[in-house]
């Protein structure tokens, strides 16, 4: 192995110091996980709708035809839509609380942080009720199966570390009024 150095200039050390550029930064990472989370869940839905209109099990008709499966779809769509306005709210608040402010508080950065971790988590279970759904068709191993690769995708993200449970801990400890000190959301 060649010996390699990486400059001290590309190590990301945490918690990160907010050096310039304004509100935008000031946001960090959150927003974007969670974006990509709402994406897949949205992404998923459609592929769903899609693949409904043609799957058929013998002797009965097609799942888009099933009031089963049209509650439940529209359960999930509703979720994913109230996920996305909780999700732009939080986030919002977040940006002008940073403009206001030159930095959010820590009750406004625990709200969108909560926000994240709950979107992230709709946005799972609607892959989950895609993937049971969709039956062997979710399941199959080709890549062309855009179900089974967002199905993927979302339970890569689920577990992030920006969106686990330690994060929720946290954002409860603020909302509560028991977090400690130095905490750094």
């Amino acid at each position: 192995f060649l010996d390699q150095v990486v400059h001290e200039d590309f190590v990301l050390s945490l918690p990160l110091e907010r050096l310039r550029c304004g509100a935008a930064l000031d946001i960090g990472v959150s927003m974007g996980h969670v974006s990509f989370s709402l994406g897949v869940g949205t992404r998923i839905l459609d592929e769903l709708r899609d693949l409904a209109k043609d799957k058929q099990r013998e002797g009965r008709v097609t799942l888009i035809d099933q009031p089963n499966f049209q509650r439940d779809f529209g359960m999930m769509r509703g979720s994913m839509e109230a996920a996305r306005a909780y999700v732009r709210s939080a986030f919002d608040e977040w940006h002008r609380d940073a403009i206001a402010n030159g930095t959010a508080s820590l009750e406004t950065r625990a709200k969108a942080r909560l926000a994240a971790c709950w979107g992230t988590r709709i946005s799972m279970q609607v892959a989950q009720f895609a993937y049971v759904a969709a039956g062997t068709d979710g399941l199959r191993n080709d890549p062309e199966n855009r179900l089974q690769r967002c199905y993927r995708d979302i339970g890569a993200s689920a577990v992030h570390r920006h969106v686990d449970d330690n994060v929720l801990i946290e954002a409860a400890e603020v909302d509560l009024g028991v977090s400690p000190p130095s905490l750094q959301l």
